[in-house]
């Protein structure tokens, strides 16, 4: 009799524990990751006049959406031309500068999720 207790109290709690365990859930992965920006020209150091064309590299995931150049955090208006899928330009004009004059140059990009960055 003792035997059929034990036996009874062992199923018991193998099925409370099965009942217990909660259901898997899928898991949805959440693009959180900015894009990345790499400068191909001009280098950093560079000394430019007259028109350039300033190139640079965006890579996301889930796809680019803009690419925007500032100049002096300024948005400056020129829009990108994409030259493949990861490889944006655009052409600026230096000669509304005064020589000597040393703008600071931003790429800033986002991506289809919202995320964004600055370059």
């Amino acid at each position: 009799m003792r035997i059929g207790y034990l036996f009874g109290i062992i199923m018991f709690l193998f099925s409370c524990k099965a009942a217990l365990s909660p259901p898997l859930e899928e898991v949805v992965e959440v693009d959180s990751a900015p894009p990345i920006i790499k400068w191909i020209s001009p280098r950093f150091d560079a000394v430019v006049k007259e028109i350039i064309t300033i190139e640079c590299q965006v890579i996301d995931t889930g796809g680019v959406v803009l690419v925007e150049l500032f100049v002096d955090s300024l948005l400056s208006g020129i829009n990108s031309n994409s030259t493949s899928d990861t490889t944006f330009e655009f052409s600026w004009q230096t000669t509304n500068f005064s020589d000597g004059a040393e703008p600071k140059l931003y790429i800033h990009a986002s991506d289809n999720r919202g995320n964004d960055t600055i370059s």
